[in-house]
């Protein structure tokens, strides 16, 4: 089930121009799910896999979703919501980690500095630099 406000969130992002694309650790391939809650065609890539070793925290589904949407990892920015892999494997990526704390505000307190926080998908607009 989507979290709240997240149809919302990828809209405003869409709209302003924003690339967007899904790195997930799901064992199988997350478009279906993301099909039917209508929220596909705002994603230019979808990378997932369940192979121990290019999981999160490693950054190989980070960077190859950067490569999928021609970018430099080094100008984007990763949203998750745990810290141990998420914003790890956007560090190790070289992109801004962004860490949401909507379903788990306990991971706010294992954040290294860099990390900004938001609470929910919405805001992540005001804080892309």
């Amino acid at each position: 089930q989507l979290a709240d406000y997240t149809k919302e969130g990828l809209e405003n992002l869409h709209s302003n121009g924003v690339k967007l694309a899904i790195a997930s650790n799901r064992f199988g391939d997350p478009s279906r799910f993301l099909q039917e809650e209508g929220i596909i065609h705002y994603f230019s890539a979808v990378e997932y896999t369940a192979v121990p070793g290019y999981r999160k925290p490693s950054p190989y589904m980070l960077l190859r979703a950067a490569a999928d949407l021609k970018m430099n990892p080094i100008k984007c920015a990763y949203v998750g919501n745990m810290v141990h892999c998420d914003v790890a494997a956007a560090m190790r990526a070289q992109m801004q980690p962004i860490l949401l704390t909507w379903c788990n505000p306990e991971e706010e307190a294992k954040a290294p500095r860099e990390t900004t926080i938001i609470e929910d998908i919405r805001s992540v607009m005001d804080v892309l630099e």
